[in-house]
């Protein structure tokens, strides 16, 4: 079974224009300001998206192995397919928290953990200034368990539920 959504606005990527700050006598390395801004608009999106992967048959956060196929439709041709690869990854992520309640990453809750893609087979980076956006297909591997019992019975499903 395959899941189909779409992230509108201008892809970023993550590591492009990093910044360094100092926290006391520690230094941590930022995302990029463009891949944070990014990042929080796609967020917005989220619930969205998530009802729409529901909608489709699946149960979030999606669990097993996964395979994602992304294309990156970018406002100019800048940045790498890695770089846009990862910041997606880190978007479909399920939130989660420190030792001590702090939130140690955020996401979307579209999978578990970006530990669970073994493939980004048929990823693209093409450029569409008039309709910046990032249309992604998530497909389980054989035998994995989150679907609502539809995987085995009826096999690949596409469903375009693009959010508008």
């Amino acid at each position: 079974m395959s899941l189909h959504f779409t992230i509108l606005g201008a892809p970023r990527t993550k590591k492009t224009s990093q910044r360094i700050v100092h926290v006391g006598a520690f230094v941590k390395v930022l995302p990029s300001k463009q891949y944070e801004e990014w990042f929080k608009n796609s967020m917005r999106q989220a619930p969205l998206i998530r009802r729409s992967l529901e909608e489709q048959g699946g149960s979030l956060p999606l669990t097993g192995e996964i395979h994602v196929q992304a294309t990156f439709y970018r406002d100019a041709a800048r940045g790498d397919l890695l770089g846009y690869a990862q910041g997606l990854a880190d978007y479909l992520q399920e939130p989660a928290l420190s030792r001590t309640g702090k939130p140690r990453r955020k996401g979307a809750g579209v999978i578990l953990d970006d530990a669970q893609i073994v493939s980004w087979d048929g990823t693209r980076a093409l450029v569409d200034r008039a309709n910046p956006r990032i249309e992604v297909e998530i497909t389980a591997e054989r035998g994995t368990a989150w679907l609502w019992g539809q995987e085995q019975q009826q096999g690949d499903i596409h469903a375009n539920a693009d959010i508008a």
